[in-house]
């Protein structure tokens, strides 16, 4: 008989073996995520005869969003034992962590697909396309152009970590809409995590002030190929921070993830490389009273609502949109401005899909004519989600 249930202390060998038949991650990479992160997670196991068949796990962020912190889920670690697959394990387990969520009254919930495909069924869509800058080994930059003197960079320690959390979201506070809200704890496991991949954390400073900071691991030791993970930086200190780039990684190859509002160097880095967009986080809206409520509309607004969600019953329904963020259910026999379904409706309130966009694919279906009132509202445009795990 099939169980699911919450995993505890001493599921954690037979996760770890699943983890590893599925993931098969570099052995430094699994050690490190059960022994820093496995702990904090909650994971829903399904098992049969006492045998743990598939797992998925919810790992808990604070995120950012519209001046407010709430909290929400990042969903990883989905895996059916390859043996086991296509009896439909994976739907049981979402459904019940979407339920729980529901619950719980989080908002949305998030992940990085593997293959867009298998979550489009459960009304996941994507919210989130990383800039990625690739760049090519080439020699040491000639003396004259090495970066200004008056830049420094130390190697991160524990000390160094509250001062990073304050620094990074005072930046990105002012910068964005929605991203994972940093503390010590949030470093902590991004230095563990790049340790783990032959990394660190680098701190820029100018004399004693830090102007930014760079996480980076190591994909390939054999061919020097680099992952920087996350580079931050002061405005100000933009032209100084890709100079030190050039330089400190100028022998190497890599990739580097830019952070939404810094996308373009304008340096010698940028000429040696390409420049692309790749989709990487899908989310979808959990409680769409709960979500709703932090998003902002102008005065005077009024729109009736009728989200579909074949999933989570309880969000199916029709609502009333006001100013003041009031998002309340109404009468089921009431006449509707809009319908749309939950998927629709998570893409454009993340700014990924505009309201014509979904218009034109009929994804939404209007009943009056509110479409200047649906391009009033403000929807969330400046994310960054570039968590792993």
């Amino acid at each position: 008989m099939i169980n699911i249930r919450l995993a505890t202390k001493d599921d954690e060998e037979q996760v770890y073996t699943l983890w590893q038949k599925c993931f098969r991650d570099p052995e430094s990479f699994a050690d490190y995520y059960f022994a820093h992160i496995y702990s904090y997670n909650r994971v829903f196991v399904l098992e049969e005869k006492k045998t743990i068949l598939a797992m998925l796990h919810l790992n808990p962020y604070r995120i950012f969003i519209d001046g407010q912190v709430t909290e929400s889920e990042y969903i990883v670690g989905v895996a059916t034992d390859p043996d086991c697959r296509r009896r439909g394990f994976m739907r049981k387990l979402i459904e019940k962590a979407l339920d729980t969520m529901w619950g719980e009254e989080i908002p949305f919930t998030y992940l990085m697909p593997a293959k867009e495909e298998l979550y489009t069924p459960f009304q996941f869509t994507f919210i989130y396309s990383q800039r990625i800058l690739e760049f090519k080994k080439k020699r040491t930059l000639p003396d004259e152009d090495v970066y200004p003197l008056q830049i420094h960079s130390t190697q991160a320690v524990t000390a160094n970590l509250a001062e990073l959390a304050d620094f990074a979201n005072t930046i990105l506070m002012q910068q964005l809409d929605v991203f994972a809200y940093r503390d010590k704890d949030y470093f902590l496991r991004l230095l563990l995590e790049t340790k783990s991949e032959g990394g660190e954390i680098r701190l820029l400073y100018h004399y004693k002030k830090l102007i930014g900071y760079a996480a980076y691991a190591v994909e390939d030791e054999k061919r020097q190929q680099l992952l920087i993970r996350e580079l931050l930086y002061l405005p100000e200190a933009k032209a100084d921070v890709w100079k030190w780039i050039e330089q400190y990684f100028g022998i190497k190859r890599g990739r580097i993830l830019l952070i939404p509002f810094s996308e373009e160097p304008g340096m010698q880095i940028s000429n040696r490389g390409r420049s692309y967009k790749k989709p990487i986080i899908m989310a979808r809206i959990v409680h769409v009273e709960k979500f709703m409520k932090f998003i902002p509309v102008p005065e005077n607004f009024s729109l009736r609502i009728c989200v579909i969600d074949p999933l989570i019953r309880q969000n199916h329904g029709k609502y009333v949109w006001r100013s003041g963020k009031r998002f309340e259910p109404i009468d089921e026999r009431a006449q509707v401005d809009v319908t749309i379904p939950v998927e629709g409706l998570t893409s454009w309130i993340f700014g990924y899909q505009s309201v014509e966009d979904l218009r034109k694919k009929g994804v939404i279906c209007f009943h009056t004519k509110c479409q200047d009132q649906l391009k009033r509202v403000a929807v969330i445009n400046k994310i960054l989600l570039n968590e792993i795990v």
